[in-house]
């Protein structure tokens, strides 16, 4: 990647709207994380991370074009993309009280909890229990799959969805607004039932789909 381009994506992680951070209510998960694959330039807190680089609660972690970053916190692991910009929300920099996919690819599995976890983009919330998800997050945009377990989702105030899914089932949401969003079924995009079994195999699991 070049010095403009590099400087561009930092430049545009660092500047998303202030209308995406949202107030976050969900069980604390305790840090820090562990860093179990990187590839090409990957930045926490806008500076570069290498495979000892420690991932702390309130941390925001960037993924530049050509990357890839897996990462665990506690029973749960993380595959982040390339262009992708994830916020490890805390209110006192020691325990995650959420997650906010600012934008780009996020692949997740999760351990069984009690509290539900909630994943926050700029265009609908996602709550999730031991479960494998996949979002891809753009401007006016949202591609979801319950890749198995349930989920739900939530499009402002008054649209509520409970997905439940034993082997994949995607969306497209679009729409700036709760009442002219339009969300379709589609088809699987973007990730694959083998990376969902390498984040399971980091947790010691395997995936639902697989018995």
């Amino acid at each position: 990647m070049s010095v403009i381009n590099r400087r561009r994506f930092l430049s545009y992680a660092a500047a998303l709207p202030l209308a995406l951070y949202l107030p976050v209510s969900l069980g604390a998960r305790r840090l820090p994380g562990k860093i179990h694959a990187l590839d090409g330039e990957v930045f926490i807190n806008q500076c570069p991370a290498d495979m000892n680089s420690s991932i702390q609660a309130g941390d925001r972690l960037s993924v530049a074009y050509g990357g890839r970053l897996v990462f665990g916190m506690g029973e749960d692991t993380y595959l982040l993309q390339e262009g992708s910009s994830l916020e490890l929300v805390s209110r006192d920099n020691k325990i995650i009280s959420g997650l906010r996919l600012l934008t780009g690819g996020l692949l997740s599995v999760f351990g069984k909890r009690d509290q539900l976890t909630t994943i926050y983009t700029s265009t609908a919330t996602i709550g999730i229990r031991g479960t494998g998800v996949y979002l891809n997050s753009q401007p006016d945009n949202l591609y979801f799959c319950t890749c198995y377990g349930r989920t739900e989702l939530n499009l402002g105030r008054h649209h509520h969805e409970t997905i439940e899914a034993s082997h994949h089932q995607a969306f497209n949401i679009t729409g700036k607004s709760a009442k002219s969003m339009t969300m379709l079924a589609t088809e699987v995009t973007g990730h694959s039932d083998d990376d969902l079994r390498l984040l399971e195999r980091y947790a010691g699991r395997k995936p639902a789909f697989d018995g």
